[in-house]
């Protein structure tokens, strides 16, 4: 199923929807604010021609229904949140979450909150059997929110992903459709 570029999905407190080149600037100056880790993937895109690359990527793998990626926005005031999304994974059925937050907004329950609208995108819509997501040793805050949302620890992964060629150790972790609706209180029918 390819999902609309055109739509907005809506949580109590924010928009989601497809991220524009003019988003460039805004995700640049998230990513480089001084709080904001340099320890993500994200992190080491540092000009604006590297963030347009990206969201051209994004684009492709959009049009290509193998990846979904929304800017996020509080509703109303349309400032930025962050960016969250998901990508096919290896076999079929399983999809993988990412997430991150300005830092101008930690603490205040966004990653929970988009990320629960994106699950239930993953589950419902794409016909996810499982979704599965990861977070560095070092970042507590994204190992709780994956836990609040009812993601099961699998393993520990010396190499999750590289910074500067250097491997971060990560928590695995997968939620499976069956779990998802249990603990959301959905039926599958």
């Amino acid at each position: 199923m390819l999902i609309d570029e055109g739509s907005v999905l809506l949580t109590p407190r924010c928009a989601l929807r497809y991220p524009r080149m003019t988003d460039a600037g805004t995700i640049l100056g998230a990513v480089t604010d001084p709080l904001f880790p340099t320890e993500l993937p994200i992190a080491q895109l540092t000009t604006l021609e590297q963030i347009e690359a990206a969201i051209e990527r994004r684009h492709r793998r959009w049009r290509a229904a193998a990846a979904y990626s929304w800017c996020v926005e509080r509703r109303g005031t349309r400032d930025f949140i962050g960016m969250v999304g998901l990508h096919h994974e290896a076999p079929a059925g399983v999809w993988s979450l990412g997430y991150w937050i300005h830092p101008a907004e930690w603490r205040r329950g966004y990653a929970t909150e988009i990320s629960r609208e994106v699950l239930r995108v993953a589950f419902d819509e794409l016909g996810a059997e499982q979704v599965v997501a990861g977070a560095a040793l070092w970042n507590a805050p994204s190992l709780a929110v994956l836990e609040k949302l009812g993601f099961l620890f699998e393993s520990e992964n010396p190499s999750g992903y590289e910074i500067q060629k250097r491997p971060i150790r990560t928590r695995e972790y997968q939620l499976s459709e069956e779990r998802w609706r249990s603990l959301a209180g959905r039926s599958s029918t």
